[in-house]
């Protein structure tokens, strides 16, 4: 008799959480659309974004790489219709293939213009829902969990992006999967969990490179030095390296071309520009966008706001305002909340740093600073 009440309470459950997750994925998607207007509504006949910018590459791309595959049976970094008469070899274009290649049967479908505006779409829908998945675990409360995925998805660094038409830097809902899967497999590592959490890994790998070096790594290190006792448990340590080894063999096939040129010098070419312009002003933090549908209005802007912005452009890559509400939410959460709450607060800190860029930059200009007579 208890196993059968036990069973029904499980799977009562089981049948809330769905429902709740199918909810949240409704309202989120319902949000989407309207934030996006008119996205949604001229899939096939309009790039989302601003005019003319980098949305026409990732076009590009989605295009070429179903070109490449499906018509011309080879790799996407043979570029035979550019550099002409004798084309190129790009291993910069195959290195990060998650979202051309996870593409291109909806490609083949819709056509390169109506996928690239569905794939904007769902960076948004996808990525809240699957924060919403973390933050409940976290947490327990969907409510808070629902705020999370909200808060995370539509972050204005995240619509700036969307205008500069940048799709893998939207592109994050394989990150909190990932985290996910590490929280899982330290709470009861298992070899399903393992192998789960090595399949995240591998695909956010795949994503993009910048996400690597500036979120993967850091989050990794700071995630397993946080609760480095779970080093002494043998099932845990197992279930890692099973984990790294599924997120190598996933990775090792794109990888390895990049690397072999990298070494032997064959992409000097590639510069590394925009270090400075890309990376957040100190002020951006409390700067709401220069377009806020109220604030503008009202003439409630800071000044410095103009400074920050100058041109339509700046945007894409320098709206990082926190927000009022979810500073007061992170604030509360860093009261109320469990043990590693610390550990997501360090995370949060080191990220606010890191999007900084090497040099400081305060109101537009360079700080600087004079020592001993020297700048």
């Amino acid at each position: 008799m208890r196993t059968n009440r036990e069973g029904e309470q499980q799977s009562g459950k089981l049948r809330e959480a769905i429902v709740a997750t199918l909810l949240a994925a409704v309202l989120y998607t319902v949000i989407t659309v309207i934030i996006t207007y008119p996205a949604a509504f001229s899939l096939g006949s309009t790039v989302a974004g601003f005019k003319g910018y980098d949305a026409l590459q990732y076009v590009w791309s989605l295009w070429w790489n179903k070109t490449a595959i499906v018509d011309l049976h080879t790799s996407p970094a043979n570029v035979a219709l550019l550099y002409a008469p004798g084309g190129a070899y790009h291993p910069l274009l195959i290195v990060t293939p998650y979202l051309e290649l996870s593409a291109v049967p909806l490609t083949l479908a819709c056509g390169p213009v109506a996928t690239y505006n569905l794939l904007l779409l769902f960076s948004f829908i996808f990525t809240a829902l699957t924060t919403y998945l973390l933050a409940y675990e976290l947490s327990g409360d969907r409510l808070a969990a629902f705020l999370g995925g909200l808060v995370f998805a539509f972050f204005p660094n995240r619509l700036g992006h969307a205008l500069g038409g940048h799709l893998p830097q939207l592109t994050a809902y394989w990150f909190p999967l990932y985290a996910l899967s590490l929280v899982w497999l330290v709470r009861r590592p298992t070899r399903r969990r393992g192998l789960w959490c090595g399949v995240c890994l591998g695909l956010s790998l795949l994503v993009n490179l910048q996400h690597t070096a500036y979120l993967l790594v850091p989050f990794t290190l700071v995630f397993l030095l946080w609760h480095w006792r779970s080093w002494r448990d043998v099932r845990f340590l197992k279930g890692l390296a099973l984990a790294l080894a599924v997120a190598v063999l996933v990775t090792v096939p794109f990888f390895i071309p990049f690397l072999e040129d990298k070494l032997q010098g064959g992409l000097s070419f590639l510069k590394a520009g925009g270090t400075v312009r890309n990376s957040i002003d100190l002020l951006a933090y409390l700067a709401p966008s220069p377009t806020h549908p109220l604030l503008s209005r009202w003439g409630l802007l800071p000044g410095y706001v103009d400074r920050l912005f100058t041109q339509p452009r700046d945007v894409e890559e320098g709206l990082a305002y926190l927000g009022i509400v979810p500073l007061l939410l992170a604030g509360w959460g860093i009261v109320r909340g469990r043990s590693d709450r610390w550990m997501w607060a360090a995370l949060g800190g080191a990220s606010l740093v890191l999007a900084l860029g090497p040099l400081l930059k305060v109101g537009g200009a360079l700080a600087s600073y004079t020592i001993e007579g020297q700048a």
